[in-house]
């Protein structure tokens, strides 16, 4: 009989930590409408933890207000499967596909898939390369073709919604305006998220 993919548990939500590429893609701030309805009802939808049994993968902003409303444990469904870091990052994206995303999240979730997506090609040549060499002499590390570094913008740019110009295109703002920020061009920044 195969083990099952998640446990259930309740824990203490200060103990957790959200997945850093949740909190640089989406933020952690709940509303004060999340936090009072914590505070009055509970989590009602429980956190999504990596196998870990700490790193937050869904519901860091439940998590957020659970802890500002002082309850001592939260609802959480641990994924025994997700132990891989790609793994964990696409589940993170995975769970805000529901969500209402802005332009600049959508931004940067191309810019993760479209990392996670190139990874796994690489991965996949260097396991074929691997294949291919005999007596355990050392390679340079591959790098993805072309056409795969092509198929994984493509990958990325439909799972946000956009063709790959848009895509590549509002990751050039979203450069621009890290750079503006980092120039002390705050209205610069602003206009261009605008």
């Amino acid at each position: 009989m195969a083990e099952p993919s998640t446990i259930f548990k309740r824990l203490d939500p200060a103990k957790l930590r959200p997945h850093p590429k949740s909190i640089s893609i989406y933020g952690d701030q709940p509303c004060q409408e999340l936090i009072d309805s914590v505070a009055a009802r509970g989590v009602m939808e429980a956190l999504v933890l990596a196998a870990d049994e700490k790193t937050v993968l869904s519901g860091r902003r439940r998590r957020q207000a659970a802890i500002a409303a002082r309850l001592p444990t939260v609802p959480c469904t641990i994924r025994l499967d997700l132990t891989d870091s790609l793994d964990m990052r696409e589940a993170v994206l995975d769970a805000n596909i529901r969500n209402e995303r802005t332009n600049e999240q959508r931004a940067r979730e191309f810019q993760e898939r479209k990392e996670i997506e190139e990874a796994r090609a690489l991965l996949r040549r260097k396991a074929t390369q691997f294949g291919r060499v005999a007596g355990g002499g050392s390679t340079p590390a591959p790098q993805p073709a072309p056409s795969e570094r092509g198929e994984a913008a493509e990958i990325a740019a439909h799972s946000v919604g956009w063709s790959v110009p848009t895509a590549e295109q509002a990751t050039d703002v979203l450069l621009a305006v890290h750079k503006a920020k980092q120039a002390g061009r705050e209205e610069e920044a602003e206009r261009l998220v605008e």
